[in-house]
């Protein structure tokens, strides 16, 4: 997630910053997906993953807000 943000954050073209924050929060979405498939297999319990989870929801909300800011 944070080398797309850098990466887009230096870009010089506004389209080409916002395709690197859309595929930051891919990748939030991503590591969630993860989160939830290591529980299914055991690999950690539910409230291991809380806080990384809603640390990840933060991360795609603040990205949500980045991108529209840069839409309008």
């Amino acid at each position: 997630m944070a080398g797309n943000k850098a990466e887009g954050f230096g870009r010089g073209h506004k389209k080409d910053k916002i395709n690197f924050y859309y595929y930051s929060r891919g990748s939030a979405f991503e590591v969630r997906s993860h989160l939830i498939a290591g529980v299914v297999a055991n690999y950690f319990k539910e409230e291991e993953i809380l806080s990384i989870n809603s640390k990840c929801k933060g991360v795609v909300e603040a990205l949500n807000k980045i991108i529209k800011g840069l839409n309008s």
